[in-house]
């Protein structure tokens, strides 16, 4: 939402939305603004791709945020048809393949700060309690890499509710925007405002505009106090041809559940062993 105003403001933009329920995205967005409200599922792009035939770029910030259920993972459950790897991965691989084919120039996409590092404890705790989230995510970003568009992907630290510390020309003091692209997520408590990222993504669409655009970048980003210096857009390092190397999400978590399983088991046999000894106690009074 907070995208779609600033662009619907900005005026250089014909903005085209996608929501999977327009009569709650009327609730959503405010009347006034001048954009193209569509239904659209990333789970059936075929049916709505021909909307694409025109458009310079795509902005995507698509997450699903479903819990893992136990039931399902013991195969008592079916997976949900909407669960991550068929909107973070299947679908954004399909959204990236009709975007190539209908002309489209560029893809931007904001991901995760833990999807080129499984081994975080973030990555594991997200890949655990949201069905591989960030596994699928980072599989995501590989169709998108291969898909032959010009792309920036953004992998923002966590999401803040707080309100953006604002720009240079904006009423809130100028705050600066800390990035990496070293694929290794800070142990540190780093957050983003939703008004930071908005911003950023503005800017990254105002890039290709002005000729300026990274052809392929990846770069993690979060707010800071420590700079006031806006992203360093020109200075990026561009990500080689094709996909990057493959990581591995799945060991992590199997290794990080697998311990807490032992983990338990040994609690409860310790827990059985002390109890047997209050009995023999208790049984000899």
């Amino acid at each position: 939402r907070r995208l779609v105003e600033r662009l619907a403001a900005d005026g250089r933009f014909e903005v085209s939305v996608v929501v999977r329920d327009h009569e709650k995205a009327q609730l959503v967005f405010d009347q006034e603004l001048d954009i193209d409200v569509f239904e659209g599922d990333l789970r059936d792009v075929a049916s709505w791709e021909t909307r694409l035939g025109g458009v310079d770029q795509i902005v995507t910030a698509v997450s699903c945020g479903l819990c893992t259920d136990p039931m399902v993972v013991l195969g008592l459950k079916p997976m949900p048809d909407n669960a991550p790897h068929a909107t973070d991965a299947e679908g954004i691989a399909a959204l990236a393949a009709a975007a190539k084919a209908h002309g489209v120039r560029r893809l931007i996409a904001v991901t995760s700060a833990s999807a080129g590092s499984p081994w975080s404890a973030a990555a594991i705790f997200l890949n655990a309690y949201h069905y591989g989230s960030i596994k699928h995510k980072w599989e995501g970003e590989q169709a998108i890499r291969r898909s032959g568009l010009a792309y920036i992907i953004l992998r923002p630290y966590g999401l803040g509710p707080d309100a953006s510390a604002g720009r240079a020309g904006e009423e809130h003091a100028l705050r600066g925007i800390g990035w990496s692209q070293a694929e290794t997520v800070s142990s540190d408590r780093r957050r983003i405002p939703r008004d930071d990222l908005a911003h950023l993504c503005h800017e990254a669409l105002l890039l290709e505009m002005d000729g300026a655009a990274p052809a392929r970048a990846t770069v993690e980003c979060w707010a800071t106090d420590e700079n006031a210096g806006p992203m360093p857009w020109d200075i990026l390092k561009p990500d080689p041809p094709g996909p990057l190397a493959d990581r591995d999400h799945d060991t992590p978590v199997a290794l990080a559940l697998g311990g807490a399983a032992l983990g338990s088991a040994a609690l409860l046999r310790g827990g059985w062993r002390a109890a047997r000894g209050v009995l023999r106690v208790l049984s000899r009074r």
